[in-house]
């Protein structure tokens, strides 16, 4: 018997928005789910235009709160079976929450929320309503994530010691130059991003794929929220010194204004038996030295 392709209705994600894209993709590459329905935008009219223009059919709908409304009015087969939130920040929170006390299971891309009152609201309502909830990190999805997890968790390299783990990116470094044109501003509004720019935006991406691979929880940090762009209302740069659960150590590294860069994630593990490192810029090779390999001194420390 054939499992049942679970129906999926999301929430943002018109005119382009980018991080609808990888989403979309993860939805359909094993054929276990589909789109079928959708609130892409806050103007109403822009919403049903930008359903008509999905790559097929969906049920396109003015608001989120008028998709969730119409579950109850479909006979169970129709409804969805969960809902997937891809809008900015500060629309992550009352659209999750409508779903949940509608009884719809939630995949919320990250943040969670914009503040720990509304997370312990979102918290309090999951538990009550026995509802399901996820928040998105979505590199811990790929394959390279998975395997590099396999190899650090397996004993291979021995007892981790140090990690560096960093995401790099340029896109503000033209506000440096003066210039804006085209970019998600949102990002740097503290009403609409939330307390943290560059931290809570992507040094989040460098903090869960060390705790991930590793298996490691962060103990204790000493981080650094920096502005390095005048004006900027919210951190561009984040550089965290921490301790891990095992008593070793690592940093944690993030940039928005690293002009020329496009996104970079490194991820150097050194543990006691060997290193290993893995970057998106070449996702097929995880560079392995051990004390014995000609880049280090026979019987040094790896």
């Amino acid at each position: 018997m054939s499992q049942r392709v679970l129906k999926v209705g999301i929430i943002g994600g018109g005119k382009g928005a980018f991080i609808a894209q990888p989403h979309q993709k993860a939805i359909h590459s094993d054929g276990t789910r589909r789109v079928v329905a959708g609130a892409l935008f806050p103007d109403p009219k822009i919403a049903m235009e930008e359903a008509e223009n999905w790559p097929y059919p969906i049920k396109g709908y003015g608001s989120y709160d008028d998709m969730i409304n119409d579950q109850k009015n479909l006979p169970p087969e129709e409804r969805l079976d969960y809902v997937l939130i891809v809008t900015p920040n500060f629309v992550h929170f009352d659209p999750a929450m409508k779903a949940i006390e509608a009884g719809i299971p939630v995949m919320c891309e990250k943040p969670m929320c914009m503040d720990m009152e509304q997370a312990d609201k979102i918290v309090e309502a999951v538990e009550r309503k026995k509802v399901p909830f996820a928040i998105a990190h979505t590199y811990l999805g790929h394959w390279t994530t998975r395997f590099s997890r396999f190899i650090a968790q397996s004993g291979l390299l021995g007892e981790i010691k140090w990690v560096d783990a960093s995401y790099i990116q340029g896109w503000l470094g033209p506000l440096m130059l003066g210039g804006a044109a085209g970019m998600p501003m949102w990002r740097t509004d503290p009403k609409k991003a939330g307390k943290s720019g560059c931290g809570g935006d992507i040094a989040t991406h460098a903090l869960m794929q060390l705790r991930f691979t590793t298996g490691l929880d962060v103990t204790d940090v000493s981080a650094h929220l920096e502005k390095f762009i005048p004006g900027n209302a919210l951190d561009d740069h984040f550089t965290a010194y921490c301790k891990l659960s095992n008593g070793g150590k690592a940093m944690v590294r993030a940039s928005q204004i690293s002009s020329g860069t496009r996104t970079t994630s490194t991820s150097k593990l050194s543990a006691r038996r060997a290193r290993w490192s893995g970057s998106r810029k070449t996702p097929r090779r995880f560079p392995y030295t051990c004390p014995t390999s000609p880049t280090a001194p026979t019987g040094a420390a790896a």
